[in-house]
């Protein structure tokens, strides 16, 4: 799940690749994200301050690790983006840009 993160005034954007052999990215729906800090972890998920592909956008990305959940977890899970989704444009609602489910990957 992709959530807009806005900067603070003293909190610029990187004004060059900071890119490293290192660096983790992450996909959705085929955007690539690159890895700038954990915000918080739980149980089977963490959140990640990502930066997007062009370098102007700040996001929080939560990625969920449904692999190592049950199934009345993985479920609890996919109902929070049903209900993300629902949720949209309401006041004190966290706006939802995209998801993607990783069947694969089984996040």
């Amino acid at each position: 799940m992709l959530h807009p993160i806005v900067p603070s005034s003293n909190q610029l954007l990187p004004q060059t690749p900071r890119q490293s052999a290192k660096s983790k990215q992450i996909s959705v729906n085929g955007k690539l994200y690159t890895v700038m800090k954990p915000l918080g972890r739980g149980g089977s998920s963490v959140v990640y301050q990502v930066l997007n592909q062009e370098m102007t956008d700040i996001f929080a990305l939560k990625v969920v690790r449904l692999d190592s959940v049950d199934e009345i977890t993985a479920e609890g899970y996919i109902n929070e983006v049903r209900l993300l989704k629902q949720l949209q444009g309401l006041p004190r609602v966290v706006r939802l840009l995209e998801y993607e489910y990783n069947e694969e990957e089984e996040k």
